[in-house]
């Protein structure tokens, strides 16, 4: 699949994705990968393919920004991971560098770190203010 067919599929379950990334944020220690995002907003489509992962990307992207520019000082995001290291992916870093949370080009440790603290922030805003 390409990345425009993708991308218009997956922006069809954007509030769906959004639901589920705040009930992965409500519950302490929880997380999600990309591939079960995918899977648990009921989107039939294969998450391997290059097209696919670039378009969750930008649908991911787009939901923080959208976020910041109600208020939200949050990337909810912070909660969505790869399998095969529980980490969240390049993107992640790059829009914290583009919203000036992160310093461009940061060193490894220094993206762990902004990590750590974004994914404590979020799992804060989500459970002690009760949020939708």
């Amino acid at each position: 699949m390409d990345y425009e067919a993708a991308e218009k599929k997956l922006g069809k379950f954007r509030d769906v994705m959004l639901d589920r990334m705040i009930k992965t944020a409500q519950h302490k220690e929880h997380y999600i990968s990309y591939s079960e995002l995918i899977r648990d907003s009921g989107i039939e489509i294969f998450f391997d393919l290059p097209g696919v992962r670039m378009a969750l990307s930008a649908v991911l992207r787009n939901i923080v920004v959208e976020m910041n520019e109600q208020g939200e000082d949050v990337m909810l995001t912070a909660v969505v991971v790869r399998k095969t290291d529980f980490r969240p992916g390049s993107g992640f870093y790059d829009l914290a560098a583009e919203l000036g949370k992160l310093p461009p080009k940061s060193s490894e440790d220094v993206k762990e770190a902004f990590w750590f603290s974004e994914l404590k922030k979020v799992r804060q805003y989500y459970q002690e203010e009760k949020r939708p």
